[in-house]
């Protein structure tokens, strides 16, 4: 007979994610654009960065990913992300 070493046990798991916005405009004349990010439900936005406005419309139609657009443009914040997701995987595997 085998016996399951988990069976007794009974874990909730809810999901931790870091949320994050990013949030893209234009000038009047649709000539400029700048990006602005939110991260962890802040309402104070990071510092608008100007981008290319072509880029602006790869991230509206989805050729750039919302994660790839962050990466890009916001390099620092994206890297304190991967690593507090890191360390949510460690404490839950390690547990």
């Amino acid at each position: 007979m085998t016996v399951d070493p988990l069976a007794d046990i009974h874990m909730t798991v809810e999901n931790f994610d870091v949320e994050r916005t990013a949030t893209a405009y234009y000038n009047n004349l649709g000539t400029m654009a700048w990006t602005t990010a939110y991260f962890n439900g802040r309402e104070k936005a990071e510092p608008a960065v100007q981008v290319p406005v072509p880029m602006v419309l790869k991230l509206l139609q989805g050729i750039i990913s919302r994660d790839e657009w962050l990466s890009r443009f916001f390099p620092k914040q994206m890297a304190a992300y991967h690593k507090a997701i890191e360390e949510s995987r460690r404490m839950l595997l390690g547990m």
